[in-house]
C-alpha cells in the first residue's frame, strides 16, 4: 500500500511541476481565468496609467448594445438578409439613375419600394449593421484608443464568455 501511496504522490509531483512549463497544463478553472485576466489587466492599467477618472468616461465599446440584442429577433440570418437588401437597393439605385425607359423606371421604382418596405422591418439589424461598421473604423493603434479598451476589457470578455455559454446550453436543451 505504501508504494501506490508513494507511486500517486511522486504523480501529483509530477503534474504540479508541469504547470508551469508550456508543455502541459492542466485546464484552469473560470475564477482561475478570471483572476488570470483581472491581474494582468491591472498590471497593464498601472503601466499605461489608465485608472483615472478621465479615461472611465470614455467607451470604445458600448456594451449595453450588445445586452438590447440579447432580447431582440435579431439572428445571423435575419443581419444577412437586411445586408441584402441594402444591397439590392443599392443596385436598384443604380440601375434607375442609368435606365432611361419610364416603364423601366417605374418597374424598378416599385421594386425599390417593396425593397423599403422589407427593410423597414429590420431596423434593429440596421442598427446592428451600422454598429458593426463603426467597429471596423476604431483606431486600434491609438493610445487613447488603447487605454480606455483596457478599462472595458474585462466587462467585454467576460459578456463574451457569458454569450457563449448562453448559447451552447440553449443549444443543448433544443
Amino acid at each position: 500500500m505504501d508504494s501506490w501511496l508513494t507511486i500517486m504522490l511522486m504523480c501529483g509531483l509530477l503534474i504540479a511541476s508541469l504547470q508551469g512549463t508550456d508543455g502541459f497544463r492542466l485546464r484552469r478553472s473560470k475564477q482561475d481565468k478570471n483572476q488570470m485576466l483581472e491581474t494582468n489587466i491591472k498590471q497593464l492599467q498601472n503601466h499605461y496609467n489608465t485608472l483615472g477618472a478621465e479615461w472611465v468616461r470614455i467607451k470604445v465599446f458600448d456594451l449595453d448594445r450588445v445586452n438590447v440584442l440579447k432580447s431582440s429577433s435579431c439572428t445571423c440570418q435575419s443581419l444577412m438578409l437586411e445586408g441584402m437588401l441594402n444591397v439590392y437597393e443599392k443596385i436598384f439605385t443604380d440601375m434607375l439613375k442609368k435606365l432611361e425607359k419610364k416603364e423601366l423606371k417605374a418597374s424598378v421604382n416599385d421594386i425599390m419600394k417593396e425593397v423599403k418596405n422589407v427593410r423597414d422591418k429590420y431596423s434593429v439589424e440596421q442598427k446592428l449593421w451600422k454598429d458593426l461598421q463603426d467597429l471596423h473604423h476604431v483606431k486600434e493603434k491609438n493610445s487613447t484608443i488603447q487605454g480606455v479598451a483596457l478599462n472595458e476589457f474585462l466587462m467585454v470578455i467576460n459578456e463574451a464568455y457569458t454569450e457563449k455559454e448562453d448559447s451552447r446550453s440553449n443549444q443543448s436543451t433544443v
